[in-house]
């Protein structure tokens, strides 16, 4: 059965929910949004854009350890540089580097209760891959220095994907709790 691309996002989006707690507490609603504008809520995401363009550009090369080096946050007191590298060539395995990607869609966040500042936006990234469909998340926080940076990362194959390929991890990076 093919599942047109909406209803592999929505897939996507329900696997992370449930996977990953970082993911879900970003897709949660919020009502102190309205703290920010919808003009410095679409500012913030533009400007959060390019970080997410350059993460995945170092991910793509392969540059697994720069990558982890751009990571902020919780995910590199808790994983080694190296357990990080080692995630993403293990996951090397089973794809390449994907052959497109759609926009990302971002939702902005004021606050999150698992981390210190803000404010935040969820990036999540449709790729062809060898396999078919897979979704990235990216986490980004804006710092005090008026930067973007990456929280956390994750790449997970996408509903049709796992049903043909049973020996496929979901996720694909093995974080520790977070």
């Amino acid at each position: 059965m093919h599942c047109p691309r909406s209803a592999g996002l929505i897939l996507a989006v329900t696997i992370a929910l449930v996977v990953c707690p970082t993911a879900a507490s970003a897709q949660a609603p919020d009502t102190t949004s309205a703290a920010y504008s919808a003009a410095e809520q679409d500012e913030a995401k533009a400007a959060a854009a390019d970080t997410v363009q350059s993460f995945l550009s170092l991910i793509d090369a392969d540059a697994f350890g720069e990558a982890y080096d751009r990571l902020r946050g919780k995910v590199p007191d808790l994983m080694a540089r190296d357990a990080f590298i080692a995630e993403l060539d293990s996951a090397r395995q089973y794809i390449e580097a994907p052959a497109s990607r759609d926009e990302p869609f971002p939702q902005f966040r004021p606050s999150m209760e698992q981390f210190d500042g803000g404010p935040f936006i969820t990036f999540i990234v449709e790729g062809e891959y060898d396999l078919g469909t897979f979704s990235e998340f990216l986490l980004l926080r804006r710092d005090d220095d008026g930067a973007w940076h990456v929280l956390s990362y994750q790449i997970m194959p996408n509903m049709p994907v796992l049903r043909e390929n049973e020996d496929l991890p979901a996720p694909l990076i093995d974080y520790p709790e977070l």
